[in-house]
């Protein structure tokens, strides 16, 4: 899946939200692979389906899109503070 780009200028990160927008679809593949591991492969979580997965900052949605391949649109809510993503 190819990762979201937000058009050229159109959005610039704010550093007072911290924001950093991910475009190398690598950097998104390690990172959901690792929230993975972490969420199903530990202590008495391992091996259960995860029930809820909430995202801080979804931005142009390029974990977002790969949270839903994995784990569908019924357990991922996602909380964006800037609405200038929202638009």
């Amino acid at each position: 899946t190819a990762t979201p780009q937000l058009p050229y200028g159109k959005l610039k990160p704010k550093q007072s939200l911290g924001q950093n927008y991910l475009k190398d679809p690598n950097t998104v593949a390690k990172i959901v692979r690792a929230f993975h591991e972490d969420a199903t492969a530990r202590g008495e979580r391992q091996g259960k389906p995860l029930e809820s997965i909430v995202e801080l900052g979804p931005g142009a949605g390029a974990l977002t899109d790969r949270l839903v391949e994995m784990y569908g649109t019924q357990v991922l809510q996602c909380i964006e503070l800037d609405p200038r993503s929202v638009e």
